[in-house]
């Protein structure tokens, strides 16, 4: 089953045979069937560049379908369909009229490898206006559309897919890949296993910094004499005045994450929400931009949607905002932004200057005061923690122990955040950690994958929570083996 969302008149890219066509989308299976056709199909007109794969005007057996020039008709399965693409896909470049260089008129010695890569460089060209070089840094979708970084180690045509240039990256030590740089059994390029993925030119955004997708690791900085005081030949105003004794210090970048509260910058107040959504958008493609649901405290823009999109979904109506990295000040605490309902105090025997004997009294003040302590924080799932979550089994609800192995959006239920948990040996899960057809994490024992929302989890699992103990063996004694004449009575009806 196809999971690209289908809309009438944009431009897809879908399967004839084992070739890629580009196409419109005329015709939609899902509204009207195709007399004498088992299942859900699509009717394209095809791009001028796929105008061999035309099959007819639209009209099947007498019936009109969608209206599209002669010969540029052509109907597909749902399954056939792969993903929407630009609107100049598909569309003949004017090629320029190429002199004869140095390599092929003979005055050079450069390899004919060297005419290959700058081939291939020139068909890259073709598809957008980035110079993507190899061994160079870049920030790319993967397959969920979430930005990584990796290097590129090919680029080329492929034995999976001929048609176009393929681009090999090795991706950086924070993200997965799908391969080792292997395709179908033939080696493009090599990497760490997990590491490597295969992209079209259009899912490569920018070039990245060098450090880009490496995890920092921060150096322990000493104290030296100045800070400890032990010095007392500078003045410590001199560092200010000198910049020889001056230490230059980065200011620290916050970096977002999914699900996390923050204090945050908006229109010269500061509130506090939660990051739901990080991405690129349509209403600003420039730069990464922050969904955020605002606290109840706060008022929002949007219900996570712009120009009728949604990039995600609020719990309360007009709670969302988007802002830039910059405008994001710390982390929250688990309460902020949260209005707390306090409880009357009322004035105790010490406040009073009663005698503390008068216990009842100090006894039912200190009840108050404990009334009056903030609840927990709310639960914040963690990828690789283990928890008690809620699974629903013949219509009552149990609780199960299981660790955290996905987390994010779905195919199957869009626009929601689902939690992916591999339970304990001890419970049965619904699936593998895949869903109509999609992995998204896998499990160690098959059958031990579940989905739930982020309010099924109750708490977070000690380390042994969920695993089967193991019984001790019973050795036979005296009685049992006959080895002892004692033979008591029998404890009657009252025991058993």
């Amino acid at each position: 089953m196809s999971k690209v969302k289908i809309f009438t008149g944009r431009k897809y890219r879908f399967r004839v045979k084992d070739d890629d066509v580009i196409g419109t989308l005329k015709f939609d299976g899902n509204k009207m069937k195709i007399t004498g056709k088992k299942g859900i199909w699509y009717g394209f007109e095809v791009a001028e560049d796929f105008k061999k794969f035309g099959k007819n005007n639209g009209t099947i057996n007498g019936v009109s379908y969608m209206k599209v020039k002669s010969g540029y008709g052509v109907f597909v399965k749902q399954e056939k369909v792969i993903e929407i693409v630009s609107g100049k896909a598909g569309t003949k470049s004017k090629a320029k009229i190429h002199k004869a260089g140095a390599l092929e008129t003979g005055r050079t010695k450069l390899s004919s490898d060297s005419l290959v890569a700058e081939r291939y460089s020139v068909d890259a060209k073709e598809d957008s206006d980035l110079d993507v070089k190899m061994n160079r840094k870049y920030v790319l979708l993967n397959k969920t559309g979430q930005e990584v970084v990796g290097t590129v180690r090919f680029i080329g045509r492929t034995d999976f897919s001929p048609r176009g240039v393929w681009y090999g990256v090795e991706l950086a030590s924070d993200y997965k890949g799908l391969n080792n740089g292997n395709c179908q059994g033939k080696t493009y390029f090599k990497c760490a296993p997990g590491q490597g993925m295969f992209v079209r030119k259009k899912k490569i955004l920018e070039a990245a910094s060098a450090r880009a997708g490496s995890t920092r690791k921060e150096k322990i900085h000493k104290a030296g004499a100045l800070e400890t005081g032990r010095n007392e030949s500078l003045d410590p105003d001199s560092v200010v005045e000198t910049k020889k004794f001056k230490i230059m210090q980065p200011e620290p970048t916050l970096e977002p994450k999914m699900n996390k509260k923050y204090v945050i910058d908006h229109e010269e107040q500061e509130v506090v929400g939660s990051v739901k959504f990080i991405g690129r958008t349509d209403f600003a493609p420039r730069g990464i931009w922050y969904g955020v649901e605002l606290t109840v405290d706060f008022k929002g823009q949007n219900n996570g949607s712009m120009k009728g999109r949604p990039y995600f979904n609020c719990d309360k109506k007009g709670q969302g905002i988007f802002v830039r990295q910059k405008q994001f000040l710390r982390l929250a605490t688990g309460r902020a932004g949260t209005s707390s309902k306090a409880k009357e105090h009322k004035v105790g025997a010490i406040e009073t200057g009663k005698s503390s004997s008068d216990f009842k009294a100090y006894g039912s003040d200190m009840k108050t005061i404990k009334d009056e302590k903030a609840a927990p924080s709310e639960l914040e799932p963690v990828k690789g923690r283990k928890y008690v979550v809620l699974k629903e089994v013949n219509h009552v609800k149990t609780e199960v122990v299981g660790t955290v192995k996905y987390i994010g959006k779905t195919f199957f239920k869009p626009g929601r955040i689902w939690y992916g948990v591999e339970l304990a040996v001890d419970y049965k899960g619904d699936n593998n950690g895949s869903k109509q057809g999609t992995s998204y994490f896998t499990c160690d024992v098959k059958g031990q994958g579940y989905f739930c929302l982020k309010k099924h989890f109750v708490r977070e699992a000690s380390g042994r929570e969920g695993e089967k103990s193991k019984e001790k063996k019973h050795k036979a004694g005296a009685i049992e083996t006959g080895r002892n004449d004692y033979h008591p009575e029998p404890l009657g009806d009252e025991y058993f």
